[in-house]
């Protein structure tokens, strides 16, 4: 038992100093890894490293990167208020817009770009009169119900191991039952905190209004939609 033991009290000093002193997490723990399966498992550190997940650690990596040349560029701030647009007086659709764009994001390949959403979402919600827990809600729920879809992350792990251990798992079927979970959450969270229409008169400035033009795209941003 000292070997687990030692791993375990291993794992949560490099969790404590990363946290304390603000650290990338991975960046300390996979040379601690390393020396747990050494220098306490006797591994050779040709299997240790080669149980690293390098075809995961790229897609989350690619698709994180990608999502901030997105948001740099602009494109996140074109499109976003473009369909905010629609919303007009009815804040309650902005918390659902919000679920599908995390969702879809989400669906790319890695959960994380989904949290690209939230420095728009907090203002959105703020100049739509929307809950911001029921926003930080919306966001979470369509990021975790994009992250099981068949080409992302959690649903190319779950769907894996699952044809390891022998079970006949649609991959379909797990993002289905993912969306009906997490929409019966926001459903929830919209009860709770739903947020009251309101007029014109009511919106505060800066609000996408309906019918309001929004400024064309420029073509690397187009380039970066498609």
């Amino acid at each position: 038992m000292a070997a687990p033991l030692s791993a375990l009290a291993i794992f949560v000093a490099v969790f404590a100093i990363a946290t304390a002193r603000r650290v990338h997490l991975g960046v300390l723990m996979f040379p601690a890894a390393c020396g747990v399966g050494v220098l306490l498992a006797g591994l050779p550190l040709r299997d240790v490293v080669g149980g690293f997940p390098i075809s995961i650690m790229l897609l989350v990596a690619g698709v994180t990167y990608f999502f901030g040349i997105a948001q740099v560029n602009g494109t996140i701030d074109r499109v976003i208020p473009a369909l905010l647009a629609h919303t007009g007086t009815r804040p309650a659709i902005v918390p659902a817009v919000f679920f599908v764009l995390a969702a879809a994001a989400s669906a790319m390949g890695s959960p994380q770009a989904g949290l690209v959403l939230a420095p728009i979402g907090m203002p959105s919600a703020r100049r739509a009169g929307v809950d911001s827990v029921l926003m930080a809600i919306a966001i979470n729920c369509g990021i975790s119900a994009g992250a099981f879809a068949p080409t992302s992350l959690f649903g190319i792990v779950t769907y894996r191991i699952a044809r390891q251990a022998g079970i006949d798992l649609n991959p379909f079927t797990l993002l289905t039952v993912a969306i009906v979970a997490n929409l019966a959450l926001l459903v929830v969270a919209l009860a709770l905190f739903r947020p009251a229409p309101r007029s014109d008169q009511e919106v505060e400035v800066g609000t996408v209004r309906p019918g309001a033009s929004t400024p064309r795209l420029e073509p690397h941003q187009i380039a970066t939609v498609v």
